[in-house]
């Protein structure tokens, strides 16, 4: 292993080489292995059967010693949260369309696969060199028979992202997924994190009791993105489009044509008494 690349409650992410391969190794922290062991075979045995551009690859599972590691191939650039919040990282309309494309494509094809994701969010989205989006971390996810059950994504930490039939614990479908969309939509918008400041039983109560969703009226939304934001986060599962009309929508949606084909990085220049900031392609 070449050294951890990102952490949470429940695991640590290292780099490494597998058969010739970087690779990302997410090793489950000991003190949760008795707790999360069923997560973690379970997230193993959906990414092994699928297979899809803008699905995170699955490389292998080790378990030895107590000790589980789900190995998956490495994306270079990190979350999409982490790029998003960058602002050395100057993104249009365009970069944005088609990060949006990539998630609904993996999304659409994950729910052809009777799979629900559940915990839909911008870090849990990983971006490769060339600025591919795929979606990952499938620790949450229900797949089959499950999928028609009720449960509740609140005790996971990420009510900002759960649907209102999630929050109060009603039955949900993969519809579901769409509501979290619209909310990684609006963050790749705005570049902002959704409800920020505020507390998750604060948030669950007002999205889930009093119809509340993050700010559209501060921030310049192009009419198409908008109109697609409200959509997906309607209040009735059933009003809300599938990830297939999304990729049609995004597919063939017109925005204004980039100044540059990739979202353009801006070189910092540190001196003794400030930080400039010059644009250069890295």
């Amino acid at each position: 292993m070449k050294g951890e690349i990102g952490h949470g409650a429940f695991s640590t992410v290292y780099r490494g080489r597998y058969h010739g391969f970087d690779v990302a190794i997410k090793m489950l922290n000991a003190k949760t292995v008795s707790v999360l062991e069923k997560n973690v075979a379970k997230e193993a045995t959906i990414l092994l059967r699928l297979n899809h551009p803008n699905i995170v690859k699955f490389m292998g599972i080790s378990i030895q010693d107590n000790q589980f590691a789900i190995v998956t191939e490495y994306l270079s650039r990190g979350s999409l949260r982490q790029l998003l919040l960058d602002t050395t990282i100057l993104l249009e309309d365009e970069h944005k369309r088609k990060f949006a494309l990539d998630v609904c494509k993996g999304m659409s094809y994950l729910h052809s696969e009777k799979v629900i994701h559940r915990d839909l969010k911008c870090s849990n989205l990983l971006v490769d060199k060339d600025w591919t989006v795929k979606v990952a971390d499938f620790g949450l996810s229900r797949e089959g028979s499950d999928i028609d059950v009720t449960m509740t994504m609140t005790a996971c930490g990420t009510p900002a992202w759960a649907a209102p039939e999630v929050l109060k614990t009603q039955r949900y479908s993969e519809k579901a997924d769409i509501y979290s969309f619209s909310i990684c939509f609006w963050e790749m918008c705005t570049r902002q994190v959704p409800y920020e400041g505020i507390p998750p039983y604060q948030i669950v109560i007002s999205v889930a009791t009093q119809g509340r969703r993050p700010d559209l009226q501060s921030n310049d939304f192009p009419a198409p993105f908008e109109e697609i934001i409200k959509k997906c986060w309607d209040e009735e599962p059933a009003a809300r489009p599938d990830f297939g009309e999304l990729v049609t929508r995004f597919t063939t949606m017109v925005v204004p044509l980039p100044d540059h084909e990739t979202p353009f990085i801006m070189k910092r220049e540190y001196s003794a008494v400030s930080p400039n900031v010059s644009a250069s392609y890295i």
